[in-house]
């Protein structure tokens, strides 16, 4: 079961250093470093299904099928062997089967379906893209487009178009729908044919991709604004690398964690919190935000004041980031704090401007008591907002987000599927006229 810290900001304890029986398996079942082996498999040819896996001594190719437990080395070349799995090494696990072709596994799914992982290096991921436009579903708009999709219940007829429209348009690899530690949080928290249904749209449209984590993002616009020449890195990449806030690297890691996630994803029962620490977390940040913007309007504070008062709660929420940047720059904590609270200065990036406006509309209204379930929309939201094509999202966000001036948004704002579509649409069609 996947213990996912309940903030959705840090990796499960020990999974990234303990692969998954499936990922152990998948990376361990190795040709061999001898260069001839290495030479014989770089010539072999590629069925349907092969499994291509680079390191620096070996390519390999196999195929695992768990239901019927064989493995497949080489598949399709000359050198084809088929082994039968011994019952103790075949995983208890919703996963069918793993194929992994050279840029991508292929993972079966429970429901007969499968899962394309577009795995490429995250240094890459540009020319991995290929120019697709980036849509970001916030949970809800996920949850419609699976139930559409598998019919599990009814939604309206618009609803149900507009999902088998970004369904058709994933399958032709003309969009991406990637995912975000947020996302898989949530779903963490469903259990049953519900988990199942969602879980399996999640992994089978997002192809593999993901939003890397806002704290990540975080930490390098703070020193994109204190240091010229800075830039983050693309914040929308292949291979589910840094979906948590613990980084992975290597294809082996990648690999492992990729197939970790995915057999973490399809299991029915609910991640279990047993201290209510995420619930916790969520209340607590909702409860602090209403007495500071009581005591603002109480004071009649200025816009200046509240604007003041909106970055300084920013940084504090960001102390551990601050620390780090400063320590990677060479200068001390509270002459970088000094920096980031001068107007202008966190205000200019992408994503912590978007917040830093979000936050600002949110304190002047005292009356809209922000809710436990908030956060996670003030975390992801604005991220994508920066950095995306397209946003879907929860339409209060949407609203604050439409509402933000300097900056402005990049992505197209749409508060549901059906309005979504039409952007999206505007976005293909320029890219098919260059």
């Amino acid at each position: 079961m996947l213990g996912v810290a309940s903030d959705g900001l840090v990796a499960p304890p020990g999974l990234l250093d303990r692969p998954s029986d499936l990922s152990q398996l998948s990376v361990n079942a190795v040709v061999g470093s001898r260069p001839q082996a290495h030479a014989k498999a770089k010539a072999a040819t590629h069925g349907s299904g092969a499994f291509v896996w680079h390191s620096d001594l070996v390519v390999v190719l196999l195929r695992v099928d768990f239901n019927a437990g064989s493995l497949t080395v080489a598949p399709g070349s000359c050198d084809e062997r088929v082994l039968a799995l011994p019952k103790q090494l075949i995983p208890a696990s919703r996963i069918r089967s793993i194929d992994v072709h050279p840029d991508s596994l292929v993972v079966g799914l429970p429901d007969g379906r499968d899962a394309v992982v577009e795995m490429g290096d995250s240094g890459a991921g540009e020319k991995l893209r290929a120019g697709r436009p980036i849509v970001y579903l916030d949970q809800n708009h996920w949850s419609l487009m699976a139930v559409a999709l598998s019919g599990e219940r009814p939604v309206p007829q618009a609803v149900s178009k507009a999902a088998r429209w970004l369904a058709a348009r994933v399958d032709a690899e003309e969009i991406l729908l990637p995912l975000s530690a947020g996302r898989l949080v949530e779903t963490g928290a469903l259990y049953g044919g519900r988990r199942e249904t969602v879980a399996s749209a999640l992994l089978r449209f997002s192809r593999g991709w993901q939003m890397r984590n806002p704290s990540l993002v975080r930490r390098e616009e703070l020193a994109s604004a204190l240091a010229t020449g800075v830039r983050p890195n693309p914040v929308f990449v292949p291979g589910m690398a840094d979906t948590f806030a613990s980084a992975t690297d290597g294809p082996q890691r990648r690999v492992s964690w990729a197939i970790a996630l995915y057999e973490a994803m399809l299991e029915t029962d609910a991640v279990e919190d047993p201290d209510a620490v995420g619930a916790k977390a969520k209340a607590a940040w909702a409860a602090k935000w209403t007495p500071i913007a009581v005591a603002l309007r109480r004071d009649r504070a200025s816009a200046t004041v509240v604007a003041r008062a909106a970055r300084a709660n920013l940084l504090l929420d960001a102390a551990d980031d601050v620390a780090a940047v400063a320590r990677a720059l060479g200068r001390q904590p509270d002459e970088v704090i000094e920096a980031l609270r001068q107007p202008g200065v966190v205000d200019a990036q992408p994503m912590l401007g978007l917040m830093l406006q979000v936050l600002t509309a949110r304190l002047h209204n005292a009356d809209q008591r922000p809710l436990p379930g908030d956060l996670f929309d003030f975390v992801y939201l604005p991220c994508a907002a920066a950095y995306a094509d397209v946003l879907v999202g929860e339409r209060r966000m949407i609203g604050y987000l439409r509402g933000a001036r300097r900056p402005a948004p990049r992505a197209a704002l749409a508060a549901n599927l059906p309005e979504a579509v039409p952007r999206i649409k505007a976005l293909l069609s320029v890219g098919a006229k260059r």
